[in-house]
């Protein structure tokens, strides 16, 4: 029976990391290609898909997927984070609760802690990558790459539609949608004006009634 054996399997399989200075914690799915360095520590209801190594003194929170990646040391990763389709993250990175990384390269040090979509993007050192930030890659026929060179800030609920970059120390601003290349040090605003209509939520309400 496969499931018999499929238990058997996953047992061995958390025996043997633990014999090699890994801590894999319960209901954890791992893959028989999976790659574990010492000091790597994955929490319970992790799963594994193919072609995944993760390095030194990684952090593996839960209700994260991983398959056809690489992550390096000292990151932390999830909860409920997908990771996957030929993606690298690099050292000291922090990719938190739901983002997703799907053909994207990161170096050292980036962040992307909240709620965020990273397609076919690569992303220099110190990038930080603000909550709801989502790299727009897909125009319905073309996949398209974007860059954030070192030191990129983007704000929250922010989209890059590639193909694009955003240049070295660049700023986004939160709630924009990026069209055109950032330059080196340049702020990037696009915004609708906001209007406020005097007592038209009341107005509003009244409609609503009728």
């Amino acid at each position: 029976d496969w499931v018999i054996l499929e238990n058997i399997f996953q047992t061995r399989a958390r025996s043997y990391w633990f014999s090699r200075n890994t801590l894999v914690g319960a209901y954890v799915n791992l893959h028989h290609d999976t790659r574990l360095s010492p000091g790597v520590s994955v929490d319970p209801f992790v799963t594994f898909g193919p072609k995944v190594t993760i390095h030194e003194n990684t952090h593996v929170h839960s209700f994260t997927h991983l398959s056809d990646c690489t992550i390096h040391a000292n990151s932390t990763v999830g909860p409920f984070a997908h990771i996957h389709k030929n993606t690298t993250l690099g050292a000291h990175n922090t990719v938190g609760s739901f983002v997703e990384c799907v053909r994207a390269t990161t170096h050292d040090h980036v962040k992307a802690k909240h709620l965020s979509y990273i397609g076919d993007a690569t992303l220099h050192n110190h990038v930080n990558v603000g909550a709801g930030t989502v790299f727009a890659n897909f125009d319905g026929h073309t996949k398209h790459p974007s860059i954030a060179k070192e030191g990129a800030f983007i704000g929250a609920n922010t989209t890059i539609v590639g193909p694009n970059t955003l240049g070295e120390k660049s700023f986004v601003g939160a709630g924009s949608t990026i069209t055109q290349p950032v330059p080196d040090d340049a702020l990037a605003l696009e915004r609708a004006p906001q209007e406020n209509r005097p007592n038209g939520a009341s107005h509003y309400r009244s409609k609503k009634s009728q």
